[in-house]
């Protein structure tokens, strides 16, 4: 991956009231996007890829990056903060969850009092719940109170969703550095959703052969997002064994009222997701 930014001449970070900020952190990138509400169009959106190896780096570095677009502490109109999570599951609507977080999860007790879990109902069916990590939590609900928090597969897994014909089957695989999430889909129904480490593309294919044969399709699409490039040994792999194979694209490009630029929108995926495009 590599960095790029995008803003257009209308962009006016002095009156951050008007706008909406989402941001999306993990160990491999860090990404923002500014929207303005009233047309829907894309003000900045701002890629920087990382190699970070725990949360305090991830927080250092996040914040040494709202620092420097001077937005750390601004207020604007609404902020949504998605931050990478392995702790993600789906669970049935009428489910509780805060009583069983620990069993859900596998965890400590002394991990569990390192976590904030937020739960999104994502359809008339289920929910998601994920963990953040406190510290976290703690530093961006201080830095835009008010703010929200979201898994990054929920808009993912929202998008387009009512368009899946009836005898459609996607695995919408979203990948980041040694793992990815997967989301089976047959027609719109959701069939599983989990998470699988990968050292190798083999691993990979393994994983979503096994899919497959869990939702029964002989026959299925594709479609990858995250930290997944075209010249990736996983992407090329994939390709040989899955006829109907893409990246999830945002063709839709009138929220940019500039030219975006030649990148790869698929790496900021949930961002995009998130803002309707």
């Amino acid at each position: 991956m590599h960095d790029f930014i995008y803003q257009d001449a209308s962009c006016d970070l002095t009156n951050c009231e008007r706008y909406n900020l989402s941001i999306q952190l993990a160990l491999d990138g860090f990404s923002l996007l500014i929207q303005n509400p009233e047309d829907q169009a894309i003000l900045l959106l701002d890629h920087t890829p990382l190699q970070l190896s725990g949360v305090s780096g991830m927080m250092r570095k996040s914040g040494e990056l709202l620092a420097a677009k001077n937005l750390s502490g601004n207020k604007f109109n609404n902020v949504v903060v998605f931050p990478e999570s392995r702790l993600s599951k789906l669970v049935p609507l009428m489910i509780q969850p805060g009583n069983y977080l620990k069993n859900l999860f596998n965890l400590s007790s002394r991990e569990l009092k390192s976590l904030s879990f937020v739960s999104y109902d994502l359809d008339d069916r289920y929910k998601s719940v994920f963990g953040c990590h406190t510290d976290i939590f703690d530093m961006y609900t201080s830095l835009f109170p008010g703010c929200l928090f979201q898994h990054e597969t929920v808009p993912l897994i929202n998008r387009n969703r009512k368009d899946i014909s009836d005898d459609e089957t996607i695995l919408k695989c979203h990948f980041h550095t040694g793992y990815f999430f997967v989301t089976a889909f047959k027609g719109k129904e959701i069939r599983l959703f989990n998470n699988y480490t990968y050292t190798t593309p083999e691993d990979v294919l393994y994983y979503l052969t096994a899919v497959a044969s869990v939702v029964e399709a002989p026959a299925l699409h594709l479609e990858l997002s995250g930290n997944i490039m075209l010249d990736n040994p996983v992407f090329t792999l994939l390709k040989q064994h899955f006829g109907m194979i893409r990246f999830i694209s945002f063709e839709n490009r009138e929220a940019f009222k500039g030219k975006p630029g030649d990148f790869d929108m698929h790496t900021v995926s949930p961002l995009l997701s998130y803002a309707g495009l």
